[in-house]
């Protein structure tokens, strides 16, 4: 049954006790301080191209629905790069109301991972770390850093590192990207995908397939949190075939009253339900008090 506070899987516990977890942030988080999703963002990004184009090339682009090829489209029509990136600067500032209620969500995101991983290109999270990787030189599949933050896609305080087009993707993911050794290093670690919708094929390519048996299934090792109606049991079942052939586990949680907002509910009760747990060093010194005391 899909509820407003699924519980926490057990493999997301082990990899947070033993400072493990990866915690992959998409959109989705922005979203909860107002920014727009990523269909939202290109259809902002179109519309300030209306003195570029007409209402009937706005709307055809409207129609389009992979936003990667609207904003694609978009970039060419701009009379500038620095317009487009103004364009997408502008579209990412966050909603003051929202920011006001809901701008603990990284530091509640921070307190539960060990590693941080984002395709987001806003700034929003970034203060919470002592150094953002976004240049794709910096980025080592050698060790992967607990107090840095790995932006995939780049960042808007360095617009050359921007990944939002077809061209860009292409670029960012050719073999022999450092990027690519990068994520397949990660995905050998536990990972907590957090408003990301797994739909980007240059990302999920470099998952390590599970094995399977006929009398074993997938095994599980990665999650992602996302929200259902009460009445999508089904829709979350099917979801899971998906999600469970690449090794990965949807976690669904109720969002009937609050919408996506419920997410942050969530990972407030999964924070304070991690926090309440104690370490691995000091329940191994319970057990062996107790063995002690057996004896």
């Amino acid at each position: 049954m899909i509820v407003p506070l699924p519980e926490i899987p057990h493999k997301i516990k082990e990899a947070y006790e033993a400072d493990n977890l990866v915690v992959f942030v998409g959109a989705g988080v922005s979203k909860l301080i107002g920014c727009p999703s990523w269909r939202e963002l290109s259809e902002k990004v179109v519309r300030d191209c209306a003195t570029n184009l007409s209402y009937r090339e706005s709307e055809s682009l409207l129609q389009i629905v992979d936003p990667k090829k609207i904003l694609s489209i978009c970039k060419q029509v701009r009379s500038s790069e620095d317009d487009f990136v103004d364009s997408i600067r502008n579209s990412l500032v966050a909603n003051e109301t929202d920011l006001n209620e809901n701008e603990n969500i990284y530091q509640i995101i921070k307190d539960i991972g060990t590693y941080f991983v984002t395709t987001n290109i806003d700034c929003h999270f970034d203060n919470k770390f002592s150094r953002i990787v976004a240049e794709e030189s910096e980025f080592s599949s050698a060790s992967i850093n607990d107090d840095n933050l790995y932006k995939l896609h780049g960042s808007l305080t360095a617009p050359h590192t921007i990944v939002l087009t077809a061209r860009d993707y292409l670029k960012r993911y050719k073999d022999g990207n450092r990027i690519k050794e990068f994520l397949r290093q990660l995905f050998t670690k536990n990972v907590l995908f957090i408003g990301y919708g797994l739909t980007e094929f240059e990302v999920i390519q470099h998952l390590q397939l599970p094995e399977q048996t006929a009398d074993e299934p997938f095994e599980i090792k990665h999650y992602i949190l996302d929200g259902y109606f009460q009445g999508d049991q089904k829709r979350l079942d099917l979801d899971n075939l998906y999600y469970r052939q690449l090794g990965i586990e949807c976690i669904g949680y109720e969002k009937d009253e609050k919408g996506y907002k419920q997410l942050k509910e969530v990972l407030i009760n999964w924070h304070q339900i991690l926090e309440e747990r104690p370490p691995l060093e000091e329940m191994q010194a319970q057990m062996d008090m107790i063995d002690e005391e057996v004896v």
